[in-house]
Formats: structure tokens, sequence, C-alpha cells
């Protein structure tokens, strides 16, 4: 897993933005390369989207969450 999207998730979980236990959820199914499922994907694309100001981390995520697994 990429580290810029692990940290960028941790930054949305411990800012309280977004549903954090979805956002867990999210993390630990990355981290144990689980599927992420196609809502959990558009719900994290909008997060990133509204609230990561750094380009080069929301392209990150965004290839993290482009990638089927």
């Amino acid at each position: 897993m990429d580290s810029i999207v692990e940290k960028e998730i941790g930054r949305l979980i411990n800012n309280e933005i977004g549903d954090t236990y979805r956002l867990k959820f999210i993390l630990e199914s990355m981290q144990n390369k689980k599927k992420i499922y196609n809502s959990d994907r558009n719900f994290l694309y909008k997060l990133a989207k509204e609230y990561t100001k750094d380009e080069e981390v929301f392209d990150h995520v965004l290839f993290a969450i482009s990638v089927k697994n």
C-alpha cells in the first residue's frame, strides 16, 4: 500500500472528516489487500476531491482507488 495514501486516509480519520469508521474499514482493507467496494471507492474519491489540497497526494489516492483488486 502507498504510504502517502495511508497517511492521507489517516489525516481524514484524525480530523474526523467523513465517516471515520468507514475510512478505517477502507484503510484496513487496503492494508490487507482486500477488495475495495465501488461504493467505498466513490466515498473516498469524493472526500479526497473535497479535502485533499495537495495535487500529488490526490493523484496517489486516485490511483489507489482506481486499481481493481
